[in-house]
């Protein structure tokens, strides 16, 4: 059970949580340019692979703030 946890951990959860973050950075409204600017360093590598839950919400608070100061 424990190796099982480890799998998931370090192998499963940041290669899901890269592939979201991928996706929600290309997918944008009304055609514009992806929200998520590309890492700089290690650090934020690694703190976008294992954090991914909490950038995803900042980019839906970022883009809810978008569409009310445009609608």
């Amino acid at each position: 059970m424990l190796e099982l946890v480890f799998i998931l951990l370090f192998a499963v959860w940041p290669v899901v949580g890269l592939a979201i973050l991928a996706v929600v950075s290309r997918r944008s409204p009304a055609g514009k340019p992806g929200t998520l600017l590309p890492a700089q360093g290690l650090t934020e590598v690694l703190a976008r692979m294992y954090l991914w839950p909490i950038i995803l919400w900042r980019i839906r608070i970022a883009r809810a703030g978008r569409e009310q100061r445009e609608g």
